[in-house]
């Protein structure tokens, strides 16, 4: 789908036109776009035949004044899957336009144009951008080895913020690589056949991987040290999908995580317990030397929801959705369908990470942020937890969110108060997430929504109440006296599909029998707690 065919990157959209000697009319809407600042960076243009023979859009090119390595621009359909599709006479198609590559902007990239081409004319769309990054770069660079030799052909990717692929370099014949990169927090990966994909910090699975900081004209020296694969094992392959278009995405990265929906706490992390393979330009991947287990397949790009394999083609959004692979021969045919988030504003969320289990590992956690618009109530970007449980969420649009952080085995945790993000307020910090000590799962994961025993039971004065939810929901977690009165409201509003934990006080109140109700969209379950002092 992205090509790059000059060294001034014209961007031109081909349509091929039907043979017959009437022309067919393209018309665009708008002409000109305009990106006023971080908050908005995604334009739609309409693609319209209005003449009366099809039109058939055969592929799609680029353009910049400057030879940058980026892809400036993210483009993509509403409908329509690879190209080349046709248009009807009559029909329509969106296009958005999303500036990918806005942390990159300098004074040389305000001014662009996109050059629409058919075989009867090309037609052009202004692009104006109005606001700047910078004009610094840092440098990162490293050396690539085996042990005590030099590693060549390998190749060398940079990921803004652990997802967005801004780069991707290849070492020299020494194994040595340097990267200029903008200021920002890069993960940064290895990948060379006969090895596995290997991320800073010796790890297999992008979401351990340490995080460098690259600021104005600093210089990061990060070596990598790989480990050749093993000789038997099996391989797993397949394709990623964009859930809307049904069109093949053209990078990321999957993730395959030893597991069940019940897994068991581990002292310390194996090196076979995560494998990851790149998603490659065609769409497809290929993960080789599996060990023979049960696995959770995940793949992760950007502008999309990270997503778990599932076998009935519904979104496995959360690690309880998921459907487990096993894997005791060669898969193919593995198809990952991802639906979008929309991580094109301008605003960010950072916190930290907590939990009262002492050995709590940070290697794994996801963040989402959710909208709590009523009529859309979606996932609108996500990040993971860094070594010391920091995070910090980007590119979040004016509005109004909550948090949620995942890490399998464990029940999600939930921000306490609502966060309201605009131009007047763009940054919120300081924000914790916090995870109860891990008491046990529930096997298999019910049908319908479940409110478990409180624990501990008796209780002086805290303890925790655990439910499931099969699906997203409105649900009310409330603690009443045995005479029905309100003592306590935990949680009221929207939460996406998954296990939940909440901590109750009752340092202030009586001993006593009190009652906890879950309350869901169908369904009103009933718990007895006894608080004695």
């Amino acid at each position: 789908m992205y090509k790059i065919k000059h060294p001034f990157h014209i961007v031109i959209i081909a349509f091929l036109l039907g043979t017959s000697g009437i022309f067919a009319q393209l018309r665009l809407y708008p002409t000109k776009l305009e990106f006023k600042d971080s908050w908005h960076r995604l334009q739609n243009i309409s693609l319209v035949n209005a003449g009366s023979q099809p039109v058939t859009i055969d592929s799609i090119y680029y353009k910049s004044r400057i030879n940058y390595s980026s892809n400036f621009y993210l483009t993509r359909f509403n409908k329509y899957g690879d190209f080349p599709f046709t248009l009807n006479p009559g029909d329509s198609v969106i296009m958005d336009c999303i500036l990918s590559g806005y942390f990159s902007i300098t004074s040389k990239d305000t001014v662009d144009t996109m050059l629409i081409a058919t075989s009867f004319e090309t037609m052009e769309i202004g692009i104006k951008i109005d606001f700047l990054k910078g004009n610094f770069y840092g440098e990162i660079n490293g050396q690539i080895s085996d042990g005590q030799t030099p590693l060549d052909s390998a190749n060398v990717m940079f990921f803004y913020n652990g997802d967005f692929l801004y780069k991707a370099i290849n070492a020299q014949t020494n194994g040595s690589y340097s990267a200029e990169l903008p200021p920002g927090d890069y993960t940064i990966a290895v990948e060379r056949p006969g090895y596995p994909l290997t991320f800073y910090n010796q790890q297999t699975d992008p979401y351990c991987a340490k995080r460098v900081t690259i600021e104005d004209s600093s210089t990061a020296q990060i070596d990598f040290d790989l480990t050749k694969l093993g000789q038997s094992g099996y391989t797993l392959s397949g394709h990623v999908i964009d859930m809307p278009s049904r069109a093949l995405l053209r990078r990321g990265i999957i993730v395959v995580r030893r597991g069940t929906h019940t897994p068991s706490k581990r002292n310390k992390r194996l090196s076979t317990d995560e494998y990851s393979g790149m998603i490659n330009p065609d769409g497809s991947f290929e993960i080789p030397n599996i060990a023979a287990g049960t696995y959770m397949v995940q793949s992760i790009s950007s502008y999309y929801v990270p997503t778990y394999y599932t076998r009935k083609g519904t979104k496995g959004t959360f690690w309880q959705q998921a459907d487990t692979l096993v894997i005791d021969k060669d898969i193919q045919n593995t198809t990952i369908e991802m639906p979008r988030d929309s991580s094109i504003g301008g605003g960010t969320i950072s916190g930290k990470i907590l939990s009262s289990d002492s050995s709590f590992d940070f290697c794994g956690v996801t963040i989402y942020a959710y909208s709590l618009a009523s009529s859309d109530t979606m996932i609108y970007s996500y990040t993971f937890a860094d070594d010391s449980g920091s995070f910090k969420i980007s590119g979040l649009p004016v509005g109004s969110y909550k948090l949620m952080a995942q890490k399998i085995g464990y029940p999600n945790a939930l921000s306490s108060s609502t966060l309201t993000l605009g131009p007047g307020m763009q940054a919120i910090t300081g924000v914790n997430l916090y995870f109860t000590q891990l008491a046990y799962m529930h096997d298999p994961l019910p049908p319908t929504p479940q409110l478990y025993q409180n624990y501990p039971n008796p209780f002086n004065p805290t303890t925790t109440i655990e439910f499931y939810i099969v699906r997203n929901s409105n649900v009310t977690l409330k603690i009443t006296n045995i005479l029905g009165q309100n003592v306590a409201v935990l949680h009221q509003g929207f939460l996406p599909a998954g296990d939940y934990s909440f901590r109750f006080n009752g340092a202030n109140y009586a001993s006593g029998v009190y009652l906890v109700s879950l309350i869901t969209d169908n369904l009103i379950q009933t718990k007895k707690m006894m608080l004695l002092k």
